[in-house]
C-alpha cells in the first residue's frame, strides 16, 4: 500500500490499483514494512495514538500520549 493525504493533513493508503484502502485518517503513517505500519492519529481531547496497523488499517498494537 502506498502513503496517501489530503487538504486537512489526513493521510491514509491506496493499494496497487490506485483505490483508497484504509481510509484517510491518520496524522501521519510510514510505509508498510511486511505486514505492518507505523501511524499517529491525533484524538477529539488532543493526545495522539500511536502504533503499528495491520494492511487492514486495523490497530495491532498502540499507546496514546
Amino acid at each position: 500500500s502506498r502513503g496517501l493525504g489530503d487538504v486537512y493533513k489526513r493521510q491514509g493508503y491506496l493499494d496497487e490499483s490506485g483505490e483508497l484502502a484504509i481510509p484517510l485518517q491518520f496524522s501521519f503513517v510510514t510505509q508498510f514494512y511486511g505486514e505492518l505500519a507505523y501511524v499517529g492519529m491525533v484524538q477529539d481531547d488532543g493526545t495522539t495514538q500511536y502504533g503499528y496497523i495491520n494492511q487492514q488499517g486495523e490497530w495491532v498494537y498502540s499507546w496514546t500520549e
